[in-house]
């Protein structure tokens, strides 16, 4: 089932069909590239990082990426330090860096 997960402006709408998720640590940022089985579907995201978010790191920060056409990644990282009941949050738009996936 297709959930609605953004909609920006109307032109960039994220949905669960769209939009995938990586650990930001995944990204091989001098190649630009990143591997398909590091990638993690919008339905398992909650299975893979859900019990990362319930630890409340002091930050998170997410890129959005564009890795096709109406189809995109977002990279998650997040603070070592933990405890912090109000994590601050910043999303980066990275739409014009291209990353190409690989086996």
């Amino acid at each position: 089932m297709n959930k609605l997960l953004v909609s920006i402006d109307s032109h960039i709408v994220l949905n669960t069909d769209n939009v995938c998720f990586v650990n930001e640590n995944d990204i091989q940022y001098d190649k630009l590239v990143i591997t398909k089985r590091d990638i993690v579907s919008a339905y398992d995201y909650r299975k893979h990082f859900e019990d990362i978010f319930m630890l409340h790191p002091s930050w998170i920060h997410a890129n959005l990426f564009e890795i096709g056409s109406n189809k995109f990644l977002v990279s998650v990282i997040w603070s070592r330090t933990i405890g912090c009941p109000l994590s601050s949050i910043n999303v980066s738009a990275e739409l014009t860096t291209k990353l190409t996936i690989i086996d």
